[in-house]
């Protein structure tokens, strides 16, 4: 995994990964461990940043797939991320961790567009679960004409676990 540290007067000149990127924005140390071991279910790198403004320059400059996000950040908070995934030609899956998750927040992540929500501290299996699952779907649908990924039917269903 490779922790990325910029400034806002230095983006990086080249691509810092040859495959689809995971990233991670603003987790705690506990919780990117966790997220390091999906490197061994995953075909991606996974890069790590503090913030939104990190988080932006590399979506605009990888092959992002996916973001992992806390809910709020130093610089910004989800939503603001959000926003800027969904000017991208091509949107990354987007899933949301906070400590605060509850059906309020649940709901409102995924009205807004993002693909979930994980309740911090991560529990493994579930965390592997969602995590391979975004994965999947923008693997196999991309991006959709407004720029989500979608699913329909049995092919929703048996994401979101309710038909195995």
């Amino acid at each position: 995994m490779l922790r990325v540290e910029m400034h806002s007067s230095r983006t990086p000149a080249v691509r810092l990964a040859s495959r689809p990127i995971l990233l991670v924005v603003g987790i705690s140390e506990h919780s990117r461990v966790l997220m390091r071991g999906m490197a061994s279910i995953l075909p991606s790198a996974i890069l790590e940043v503090a913030g939104c403004a990190e988080a932006m320059t590399l979506l605009r400059l990888e092959n992002v797939q996916l973001v992992i996000c806390e809910q709020n950040l130093p610089d910004g908070d989800w939503k603001l991320l959000l926003e800027g995934a969904d000017e991208l030609v091509h949107r990354p899956n987007v899933i949301v961790a906070s400590r605060l998750a509850d059906h309020r927040l649940w709901a409102e992540v995924l009205n807004l567009g993002a693909y979930d929500l994980l309740p911090l501290p991560f529990e493994p299996t579930e965390a592997g679960r969602v995590v391979r699952l975004a994965w999947e779907s923008k693997r196999r649908h991309g991006k959709t004409a407004n720029g989500y990924a979608c699913c329909s039917g049995a092919d929703c269903a048996a994401e979101s676990g309710i038909v195995k």
